[in-house]
């Protein structure tokens, strides 16, 4: 009669009825899939950050040699005097190495995270998230490129006490320069470039840039 009277009652939700096991265990199951997604995502991120800073460091050494071999000139002129011959052959190693590390440690990782969180805020081509995108690009990015820039090479230099005198001196010209470089550049980029090719158009783009701004940076 007990027996009679327990095996009467209504099985408790996802109790000790067989279906409640098995259903558990497939929650698990579906719960555990997305974890797969979530690792693939984490390997791209990580991969695309990997390649935004190895190209960055690439472009900007070759930025900043170019830059060395254009100041090496007489100005005004093509080609480069008998009198400058020797030096020309001899680049500033430290220097380069100095703007390839910045762009392989910091510039480029920090693009490639920019340039995502830019097009998660704003994913649309239309001209508003267009003109958000250039403006927070322009007054947010060129600031925080141009102080981490003088700070990481006077800081490498051993001249951090003389580091505010030269973003009093420099800093506003030098932001105003790449402003007329960079909103053209930022405009194509935007409005043209997929999101997968962002940091390589505008690190190509920023092979003149950089060799400018390395100048600047070891001005003075």
């Amino acid at each position: 009669m007990v027996r009679a009277l327990v095996a009467s009652l209504p099985p408790p939700p996802g109790g000790l009825s067989p279906r409640g096991p098995r259903s558990s265990r497939f929650r698990q199951k579906a719960a555990s899939g997305s974890s797969p997604t979530s690792s693939s995502a984490k390997a791209s991120l990580s991969q695309g950050i990997v390649r935004s800073a190895l190209t960055c460091g690439a472009i900007s050494t070759i930025g900043d040699i170019l830059a060395q071999a254009v100041t090496r000139r007489q100005p005004g002129s093509d080609i480069i005097s008998e009198d400058h011959v020797e030096n020309a052959r001899a680049t500033d190693l430290k220097r380069t190495a100095r703007m390839g590390i910045y762009g392989t440690i910091f510039y480029g990782p920090f693009q490639h995270i920019w340039y995502g969180l830019l097009d998660r805020i704003w994913p649309t081509k239309q001209f508003n998230h267009f003109l958000c995108k250039l403006l927070a690009n322009q007054f947010a990015l060129g600031p925080i490129t141009l102080v981490t820039s003088f700070a990481w090479t006077y800081t490498l230099l051993n001249k951090q006490d003389q580091l505010a005198g030269k973003l009093r001196r420099d800093g506003l010209p030098t932001l105003q320069n790449g402003w007329k470089f960079w909103i053209p550049a930022a405009s194509l980029n935007f409005l043209l470039i997929p999101l997968r090719l962002r940091v390589l158009f505008m690190s190509l783009c920023g092979v003149c840039w950089t060799g400018y701004l390395s100048n600047q940076s070891n001005a003075g």
